[in-house]
């Protein structure tokens, strides 16, 4: 609803939002005199604006009627000798509002452009057509300013042009959603992809790889410390008497045991190394250009780093440790199982030691 009143020659309208000024000189039948000539503030609210857009179009529609009608009345003194005829005001409106919503639509078409992916090519040959036809909707404004070419006879095309502008703005902007509702399904098909492989390769508890892309990972660095005759090893551990920290204090204390040693792993070794969960206590770690030698200091500073780790438990605060095996890759091996399995071996030799200390494979 828009309630208009009368306050000392100014038209006011109440509404919420969207408040547009538009000044239009109001040109009278058979006036040419421009001091005779006023000017009138109309204040529109308007309410079917979807977003700030439209507000800056009939911004700019309030200035280029300005400067439209201050041209005309410029050639208009000029002419006034010459007995021209008044200007027919509503087809000058109405063009001009063709012409900004022609431009508006240009302008959303170009915008889109960066948006078309794959289709920018065929969405750039839409904006060159968008550009053609604001010139089409300039032709008549120009026609009217220099040559004084419009009549009321002239209505039927302006409002004709008026609402192909409006259709084709309109069109523009369902296009332009279009094209953003699908770069965003674009977008979330590619982190959901993102998510799945993620899912795929980790594992859930502690977000280190799982054992088959674990074993895949390392039998890479393998291959390549084969090829390139470099020096590679791999480190197995396992949380001693796991079981019963799981029996006396529960599963959630020993899954939180389990995210606490990936984390004293993660803060020691280096972003090269590969490191998996193999088993249900058990991971491995594959360090490429390491021999046994730095293998087994990275494996004591790990074993050290993690008897440290305190848990809280309804009794107070509980240590645990682990057992390591450590195993170089050798020429014999042909394949990465097979040093995994001698530094399996070395992990159960350090269980029958005593636990909490690290063995190399022999």
């Amino acid at each position: 609803m828009c309630v208009l009143r009368r306050h000392d020659g100014v038209f006011v309208g109440f509404r919420r939002r969207y408040v547009v000024s538009v000044h239009v000189r109001s040109i009278l039948q058979g006036s040419g005199d421009w001091e005779h000539s006023h000017w009138t503030r109309l204040i529109f609210y308007n309410t079917i604006l979807p977003n700030r857009f439209f507000n800056l179009i009939l911004r700019c529609f309030s200035s280029s009627v300005m400067m439209l009608f201050a041209l005309k009345a410029l050639t208009s003194i000029q002419g006034q000798d010459k007995g021209q005829d008044t200007m027919p005001m509503l087809s000058v409106l109405i063009l001009l509002g063709s012409l900004l919503l022609q431009l508006a639509a240009a302008g959303l078409a170009a915008i889109f452009l960066r948006r078309a992916g794959r289709h920018r090519s065929g969405w750039a040959c839409f904006v060159l057509a968008m550009v053609f036809m604001v010139e089409r909707r300039a032709y008549p404004l120009y026609q009217w300013l220099v040559n004084d070419d419009l009549s009321w006879t002239d209505l039927p095309m302006a409002i004709t042009a008026l609402v192909i502008s409006a259709l084709t703005l309109t069109g523009v902007m369902a296009m332009g959603r279009l094209l953003s509702d699908a770069n965003r399904f674009e977008d979330r098909l590619n982190n959901y992809d993102a998510e799945i492989r993620r899912l795929a390769i980790t594992d859930y508890l502690t977000g280190v790889f799982n054992r088959r892309h674990f074993l895949s990972a390392s039998a890479a660095e393998f291959d390549r410390a084969r090829r390139y005759q470099r020096v590679c090893s791999v480190i197995v551990m396992d949380v001693d008497h796991f079981r019963t920290i799981n029996d006396d204090y529960g599963h959630v204390v020993g899954d939180e045991a389990l995210r606490r040693l990936t984390r004293v792993c993660r803060e020691t070794v280096r972003t090269c190394d590969v490191l998996g969960r193999i088993g249900g206590e058990e991971f491995a770690l594959t360090v490429p250009e390491t021999d046994q030698n730095g293998a087994l200091e990275l494996a004591e500073r790990l074993r050290h780093r993690i008897s440290k780790v305190e848990l809280a438990v309804p009794d107070g605060v509980r240590f645990f440790t682990v057992s390591i095996g450590v195993a170089e890759v050798s020429p014999s091996d042909g394949r990465i199982e097979e040093t995994l399995r001698r530094a399996d071996l070395a992990l159960s030799a350090a269980k029958h030691a005593g636990r909490n200390r690290v063995v190399a494979a022999s």
